[in-house]
């Protein structure tokens, strides 16, 4: 509920900037967003190419941590992914089906198994409520300054995946 409201905040604010500057800056921002979806596409392309998908022979132990996941949460199109990175970091992105998750291989190395598969919970939080596809668009430099009138409601979707990880 609480993401709801924070979200409409976010939405609220762009309207009313609509508002008082009028057609011209409606006419910017969807083009800003037009701009967004083509970075975002390509930059999940080139993204694939560097990432092993998680498999029943590639990370098989991942794999299974994240079969178990998917059987608490409703069923959605996902691939899971590895790339080399020291940052330990998760995430997932996407405009469409099928949503990568990718984790950072530092992060499955110091990780305990049941924490894996707790961060693959939370990233497919976030597919459900759909926040992947809002986030996409917003991290693309283009939309930078559109992005400072979501924080509220970027902070409320992370704590409605925290719900969904355990």
């Amino acid at each position: 509920k609480k993401e709801t409201k924070d979200l409409g905040f976010g939405f609220g604010l762009i309207i009313l900037l609509l508002l008082i500057s009028g057609y011209l800056a409606g006419f910017l921002l969807l083009l800003i967003y037009v701009i967004a979806f083509i970075q975002t596409l390509s930059a999940m392309r080139k993204m694939r190419s560097s990432m092993i998908e998680v498999n029943e022979k590639q990370y098989p132990e991942i794999y299974c941590l994240f079969q178990q996941a998917q059987s608490y949460l409703p069923e959605i199109d996902v691939k899971l992914y590895v790339t080399q990175s020291p940052i330990v970091n998760a995430y997932t992105l996407g405009l469409r089906k099928p949503f990568p998750i990718v984790l950072h291989s530092s992060l499955v190395e110091i990780m305990k198994p049941e924490e894996i598969q707790a961060i693959i919970g939370h990233e497919m939080g976030h597919i459900i409520f759909g926040h992947t596809r809002l986030n996409s668009l917003m991290q693309t430099p283009i939309s930078k300054y559109v992005r400072i009138m979501f924080l509220k409601w970027s902070r409320s979707a992370e704590f409605s995946a925290d719900a969904v990880s355990w």
